[in-house]
């Protein structure tokens, strides 16, 4: 039964994205607001909906509470979770990784 969190920033068209513990996209401590441990995605959704009206599932760990495009290895490369080194993620998964960082620097402005 995995811990879930919910971003306190929203994305760009507002969702607070719910995250399965190991996330590679797990927010950062200031952002992560913890929803404890369920038993999937549907009921940490439903906790989530408690603080925000606009949630949805992160697509690379809670696909199945996700509403937009479904993701794909073809989509950024192999999934990686948090304290993998980058020895044991590959050159595939690092460029992959750089260019989903790129992409997220773009929206940001930054």
């Amino acid at each position: 039964m995995p811990q879930y969190c919910v971003n306190k920033t929203a994305q760009l068209n507002g969702d607070h994205e719910v995250h399965a513990q190991g996330c590679i996209f797990w927010p950062h401590p200031v952002n992560t607001l913890s929803l404890d441990w369920h038993e999937d995605c549907r009921s940490a959704m439903q906790t989530a909906r408690a603080f925000y009206r606009q949630v949805n599932g992160c697509r690379y760990c809670s696909p199945a509470c996700n509403t937009g495009p479904r993701a794909s290895n073809d989509d950024i490369g192999p999934i990686s979770f948090r304290g993998a080194s980058k020895e044991d993620a590959g050159p595939e998964f690092l460029s992959a990784h750089s260019l989903r960082l790129r992409e997220i620097k773009q929206r940001l402005g930054c």
